[in-house]
């Protein structure tokens, strides 16, 4: 993930504040992390999005799935969060 943009520090903890009070903090990463409220999505699926940072990096990555398969996308997020890393922060 070394290929996104620097932002500032500052900015970057702000933001990461502001998601500290609307999602669920994420562990056992390498980053820090939270996931975001399940959204209904069109055709009766469901939206999830988890949230990343490093230290001047942040980065989102979305699933969208049914109904059916919410447990073990969820699962499957919770892993992809905590297998992720900025390369070259750290």
């Amino acid at each position: 993930m070394s290929n996104l943009d620097y932002i500032a520090e500052d900015a970057n903890t702000e933001m990461f504040e502001f998601f500290r009070m609307t999602g669920t903090e994420l562990s056992g990463g390498a980053c820090r992390g939270f996931q975001g409220e399940e959204k209904s999505a069109p055709e009766g699926q469901f939206a999830t999005s988890v949230r990343v940072f490093g230290r001047r990096r942040q980065q989102e990555i979305t699933a969208v799935y049914p109904a059916a398969e919410r447990g073990a996308m969820l699962e499957a997020l919770g892993r992809t969060f905590r297998s992720l890393r900025f390369v070259d922060e750290g």
